[in-house]
């Protein structure tokens, strides 16, 4: 065997042919999702916006995006996946075509509503998928190798972002990027056609073999998801300010703002498949813990940290908590539903972080108008700590009566 030959048949192993399409199906999905934010420094100036509109700009795309995981997880345990994705992706390409020809403040909310209404049927449906190709000792694994696709999208998008809008406006950036993920959505749907699961997978195929799953303890996993919902929100709320926190706290610029949120989903390129293998050797309970716990010191001194090495730090913590969170959730949900429901498990628990970051976003923003940066920090930061507090009396509860039960 040659050693062109060796290294393929590693890097198949490694990354297994279907595992590569979703994937590349997980990037060209968020290359326009991933927009909205770096860009609100521009969309802000051209609507003269204050937080709490700007705030609302990004909750009507994640209360929509929510509000769609829930009849798409249904559909999709009774649908099947393909059309589903294919549906998710090719949905937030379409509107995205349309952001690009928006002209008013009323219609991009419009426009960003639809785009969460459509795209919402990806992410309940791309889990189970990935996931049942594993033991579950191996889950995190491909949990974590699949969610490179998100964070490659998150940071590529910015940075072409930041060049487009900076020469002809911000619009131009969904249209650039409105194309391949439509393309993608067509191709992945075509590709998936006829492809129906294997008792023998081929590594370098993108066929692959379910392996059956066993439903776990309903309160265990209703405690886990509460806190990893929680952590999500908080997270993906204050995300939704930093290019404005950038741009107004330290004065850069609306592209250099836009170019720096990349810091954070680089970090996610590297974070996501590592999260992914120590969810496997240490458990996604300690993770999850690990990762709330790290948020709390981030969102107390976020607002003190100097520029440069300080922001860089913040951006890279954030991206770590990101992937921890996202890993272990997901891996430690499909681990304990049951086949037939996990895509609808997920929608769920997808619902309730979309939506809730929705809400708390421009709360949030009206917030931050009012008293400031460093009280709004705080006041949710003590929101976390209090469910980090609350999941570990649970779990010193469980412990208890396990014990009484088995003396």
């Amino acid at each position: 065997m040659n050693t062109t030959v060796i290294i393929r048949s590693k890097l198949s192993r490694l990354i297994p042919g279907w595992l590569l399409l979703f994937t590349l199906g997980h990037f060209s999905h968020h290359l326009l999702t991933a927009l909205p934010v770096p860009l609100m420094p521009f969309i802000r100036d051209n609507f003269s916006l204050d937080y709490a509109r700007s705030g609302l700009l990004l909750s009507v795309f994640s209360i929509t995006y929510g509000l769609s995981q829930l009849p798409s997880g249904w559909l999709a345990d009774r649908l099947g996946t393909r059309i589903l994705m294919a549906i998710g992706i090719c949905g937030v390409g379409l509107a995205g075509v349309l952001i690009g020809f928006t002209g008013g403040y009323v219609m991009l909310l419009v426009l960003l509503g639809l785009m969460g209404l459509l795209g919402g049927g990806y992410h309940p449906s791309a889990p189970p998928t990935v996931s049942a190709t594993l033991p579950a000792e191996n889950r995190g694994r491909a949990i974590g190798v699949h969610a490179i696709g998100g964070s490659a999208a998150y940071f590529i998008a910015p940075l072409i972002a930041s060049a487009t809008a900076a020469a002809w406006g911000w619009r131009s950036s969904f249209l650039v990027l409105a194309a391949p993920t439509l393309a993608f959505g067509v191709l992945l749907y075509f590709l998936m056609a006829g492809r129906k699961p294997k008792p023998e997978i081929a590594s370098n195929s993108i066929e692959y073999k379910v392996i059956p799953r066993k439903a776990g303890n309903r309160r265990d996993l209703l405690a886990f998801m509460a806190l990893s919902s929680v952590t999500t929100i908080v997270t993906m709320a204050v995300m939704s300010f930093i290019p404005l926190f950038l741009v107004d706290h330290f004065g850069m610029s609306k592209a250099s703002a836009a170019l720096v949120i990349a810091i954070v989903y680089f970090t996610g390129i590297f974070a996501n498949p590592a999260s992914g293998f120590l969810s496997d050797r240490v458990g996604r309970i300690p993770l999850l813990v690990t990762a709330s716990l790290a948020l709390l010191p981030v969102l107390l001194f976020m607002n003190s940290v100097p520029q440069g090495w300080g922001v860089n730090l913040v951006l890279v913590s954030i991206g770590i908590i990101i992937a921890m969170t996202q890993t272990s959730s997901e891996s430690h949900i499909v681990g304990n539903v049951a086949e037939k429901n996990c895509s609808s498990v997920l929608g769920v628990y997808y619902f309730t972080n979309m939506a809730g970051a929705g809400v708390l976003t421009p709360l949030l923003g009206a917030l931050i108008d009012a008293r400031g940066l460093r009280f709004s920090l705080t006041i949710i930061a003590i929101v976390l700590a209090a469910a980090v507090l609350a999941y570990g009396l649970w779990q010193l509860s469980r412990q208890y009566f396990k014990s009484q039960t088995e003396m």
